[in-house]
């Protein structure tokens, strides 16, 4: 999980520098029997990249949770411009 996030913010650093918006979308897949596992991971990278933007700020779009309010420090990130589901 780590490595796609990883990746993904290395592309938003590049949109970024073009002076746009990018919108981070790792998703976590609704199906899986390790889907809250695999959400703990997945905050875990995004705050380790978000903490790292200096004063530029990303979207995400994330997969509902499986925990109500679990993205609420993603939400409240200094980093973290939006945070909207991802539909579907």
């Amino acid at each position: 999980m780590k490595a796609v996030v990883d990746q993904q913010f290395e592309v938003g650093r590049q949109i970024l520098a073009a002076g746009l918006m990018p919108i981070i979308e790792p998703e976590v897949d609704i199906n899986s029997p390790d889907k809250a596992a695999a959400e703990e991971l997945l905050k875990a990278a995004i705050v380790e990249q978000a903490d790292s933007l200096g004063d530029q700020q990303v979207m995400l779009k994330l997969t509902l949770p499986e925990t109500d309010g679990f993205y609420s420090d993603l939400i409240a990130h200094k980093n973290i411009l939006r945070v909207v589901a991802l539909s579907g």
